[in-house]
């Protein structure tokens, strides 16, 4: 232990120094290359010291262009007082290493206020990142759009989708937006994002051609038929049990053409 807090100090233990002391005493001696030792410092932050982390966010405040470099210190920078005094420290953040791609789908979110910034960073690393990587994040990104205020999250989903190598990307979008519209089961309530999930649906669907097209229209088509068996089977559940078996097997049969149309 007291050699992780040498490590995080950069300096070697004294009688008389303290933790948080050494670190605000080096504050205004930060160099190009005390770099590594400022990110040594950073792994503080996966420690319970409330005191540390305050000193963390005045270092990276008043030595923001020596923190540009490491993505993990960008929360102690945006922190909601730092974001509602719009310090001129942010201008910065546009210049930041990109953060995780989950990360920057957070920086969407209200707490930090919207703020024109850094909304411009989060959509500039979501840009950096490949778009076939993106069908891992699918649910993530969709969700983002309940706090897109400026339109970027949906300008960035339609342009991700929009090449040739990226259709399937698109299905996937298309599906996880379908699937959030309504808040029930029996698809009568509406989401309040169902207005802004159908114009990218559409805007994704239009980028369909040829063959392209004619695939989503039978993939869908399918899968609508298979997710609305429930609904399909209410009428039948108190029929007479050969009614249900007849019922069951034009159902099936009609999936199954479109399954082998699809293979």
């Amino acid at each position: 232990m007291e050699k992780a807090r040498q490590l995080r100090l950069g300096h070697q233990p004294s009688p008389c120094s303290s933790p948080l002391r050494e670190v605000s005493l080096r504050r205004g001696k930060w160099r190009d290359q005390d770099r590594k030792k400022v990110q040594l410092i950073f792994f503080s932050s996966f420690f319970s010291f409330l005191q540390i982390k305050v000193e963390l966010r005045e270092l990276v405040k008043t030595k923001t262009l020596a923190a540009v470099n490491i993505p993990e210190a960008l929360h102690f920078l945006l922190t909601e007082e730092n974001l509602k005094s719009d310090i001129p420290q942010l201008k910065f953040v546009l210049l930041w290493k990109a953060v995780p791609p989950m990360s920057a789908l957070h920086l969407f979110q209200t707490k930090y206020l919207n703020h024109p910034i850094v909304v411009q960073y989060a959509h500039r690393v979501l840009l950096e990142f490949p778009a076939e990587n993106l069908l891992f994040y699918t649910p993530q990104v969709v969700q983002t759009l309940r706090h897109d205020k400026r339109g970027l999250v949906a300008r960035f989903i339609i342009n991700a989708a929009k090449s040739k190598s990226s259709q399937l990307l698109a299905h996937q979008l298309i599906w996880n937006m379908r699937a959030n519209m309504y808040l029930d089961a029996e698809s009568t309530k509406e989401d309040v994002l169902k207005p802004v999930l159908e114009q990218i649906i559409q805007a994704l669907m239009n980028n369909f051609e040829g063959e392209d097209k004619k695939y989503f229209d039978e993939e869908f088509e399918f899968f609508r038929l298979v997710t609305g068996i429930s609904g399909s089977l209410k009428p039948f559940i108190k029929k007479p049990k050969e009614e249900k078996k007849v019922f069951l097997r034009f159902f099936f049969s009609s999936s199954l053409f479109f399954f082998f149309r699809l293979i």
